[in-house]
């Protein structure tokens, strides 16, 4: 009896062996940020790719839903738990807190060459900016992501206007005459389909593009005091406003956001170049340059920039199989890979062989990009808090846009909370 129940746990750790390691390989855990839908079509395929052709490792991806924060939450918990996945993917130039933290691996000197090498000739100081801790970078360059303004075409023609807006101002004049409305007076068309809820960083975020079109400074450069309590920000917190309350052109009870937009349920909408991608889709019948187009965001003043995020693959400090963490990355960067992972996530093109591959040039299916890559851009400075600091300054932006509270005690609030949590 003794010889059958040894026999029988023997047996049993094995299979559980064999499954952990996908019967004999390594088994690494890729974790990654998916928000509220799945992971992207092209990543799961290169995944697939990659496990099919190596006979010593199997990439287990692990999708994170929920927002922002949750996904951060639960990274830092397995980081300092000391069971964190082999890989993950950073979001919103949060790179910098892990790599102060020495929770990421620096970058072998093959891969970290190879990335200087390749690295967007437009975009290198951004990126290096991003992914980089005393000038060791920490991370590949995974996606790239800031807005431009997307219009409707259709509506635009329908409106009787003739070409879409270049400063806020003019902009203010079309989504009055873009939107519609009911026999009651009721919003049934937005205008403009405003960021006043979901993820507070990504409300922030938004934001930025208006704030500093009216030539706003977001921070002190010592990087401890927010500065968006200003006319310039009481401007373009009222632009909101008046959108929402003076000319009824957009309401916080319409749907918003990629959804009305794909839906033709607003005129004009900023958005990342992702959404290209996903109105092939949602909106099959939406074709780019026919049905609608991309511009640059309007500003009123040359200061004007855009939030902008270039995400990370980072392998952590503590990962259990970094050896085999490297070797994934290399495949995914060779040239065949590494473009189809960025044209399949929509991403802007962070290296320069796919900024060169023909799905972007003036012909190509992804000529669009070069609006975003013509943008001028903001990026979080390094600091440990701002991301912590800037979702308290959404939260507070969101009760504003939602009439919870007013304008100017919302905004020295939101100020002075944020200022507390940078100089904690």
């Amino acid at each position: 009896m003794k010889k059958v129940l040894l026999i029988t746990f023997i047996v049993t750790f094995f299979m559980a062996y064999l499954s952990e390691t996908s019967f004999g390989k390594v088994t690494l855990s890729f974790m990654i940020e998916v928000g509220q839908g799945l992971p992207d079509p092209i990543v799961e395929k290169l995944v697939k790719e990659f496990n099919d052709s190596n006979d010593k490792i199997n990439v287990k991806l692990e999708p994170i839903p929920g927002q922002a924060t949750d996904y951060e939450m639960k990274i830092m918990a397995s980081l300092l738990s000391g069971n964190p996945p082999d890989l993950f993917t950073t979001h919103d130039n949060t790179n910098f807190k892990y790599a102060k933290e020495r929770l990421l691996e620096p970058l072998p000197k093959d891969i970290a060459d190879y990335v200087n090498k390749n690295l967007s000739l437009l975009l290198k100081g951004a990126i290096r900016k991003s992914l980089s801790y005393n000038n060791v970078l920490y991370g590949i360059p995974w996606l790239g992501d800031w807005v431009a303004l997307y219009y409707n075409m259709d509506m635009y023609r329908e409106s009787g206007i003739k070409s879409p807006p270049k400063t806020l101002s003019e902009m203010m004049e079309h989504i009055k005459k873009l939107a519609r409305w009911d026999d009651k007076g009721n919003v049934i068309r937005s205008g403009y389909t405003l960021r006043i809820t979901g993820h507070s960083a990504g409300i922030f975020d938004k934001f930025v593009s208006f704030y500093t079109a009216y030539g706003g400074t977001i921070i002190t450069n010592d990087l401890t005091r927010f500065l968006i309590d200003s006319p310039e920000g009481e401007k373009a917190v009222q632009y909101y406003l008046d959108i929402l309350y003076k000319y009824k052109a957009d309401a916080v009870t319409m749907v918003r956001d990629t959804t009305a937009f794909s839906q033709k349920l607003a005129a004009l909408h900023a958005r990342e170049p992702a959404m290209v991608v996903q109105l092939k889709t949602r909106a099959p019948d939406m074709k780019f340059g026919i049905n609608y187009g991309v511009v640059p965001f309007p500003r009123e003043k040359a200061t004007a920039r855009n939030a902008a995020f270039i995400d990370a693959l980072v392998v952590p400090s503590n990962a259990k199989n970094k050896k085999e963490a490297w070797e994934f990355v290399r495949w995914l960067l060779k040239p065949e890979n590494y473009t189809r992972l960025q044209i399949g996530m929509g991403s802007i093109p962070l290296l320069e062989f796919v900024a060169r591959d023909p799905y972007f040039s003036p012909t190509g299916e992804g000529r669009y990009m070069e609006v975003f890559l013509k943008e001028a851009l903001w990026i979080d400075p390094p600091h440990s808090n701002f991301y912590e600091a800037k979702t308290k300054i959404g939260e507070y932006l969101e009760r504003i846009f939602y009439q919870k509270i007013g304008l100017k005690e919302g905004l020295s609030e939101a100020v002075k909370e944020a200022n507390s949590i940078l100089n904690r």
